[in-house]
């Protein structure tokens, strides 16, 4: 019985090994097709790599704010649809969206 047990805890280290190994290398894939097209990449590194990248934790902040920004924007049905035909009414739209989204994180702290 503890032979079963140690068996199937090798073979669940093995396959947890080969899983790192191919995020790995799919990061490196990530990473190479970003520099072949004169980008940086900021993505956070794992504790398990050997090689170090540049990473700024700023700019990663200053990205997700952005990203949650516009998380944000969709939840709104009529800009996630795109309702407004007009480009102009459209533009307008955004903006008193993100007018009031401006004024909901600042109405707590007020």
């Amino acid at each position: 019985m503890a032979s079963a047990n140690s068996e199937a805890g090798a073979e669940s280290w093995a396959h947890s090994t080969r899983s790192a190994e191919a995020s790995l290398q799919v990061t490196d894939a990530i990473r190479a097709h970003i520099e072949a097209r004169k980008a940086w990449a900021n993505i956070p590194p794992k504790r398990n790599r050997t090689k170090s990248f540049p990473f700024s934790t700023w700019l990663y902040r200053k990205r997700n704010l952005v990203e949650r920004f516009f998380n944000r924007l969709k939840n709104c049905r009529r800009i996630a649809t795109r309702y407004d035909k007009r480009q102009d009414n459209y533009i307008a739209g955004i903006k008193l969206i993100a007018l009031r989204i401006w004024m909901q994180s600042y109405e707590s702290t007020a």
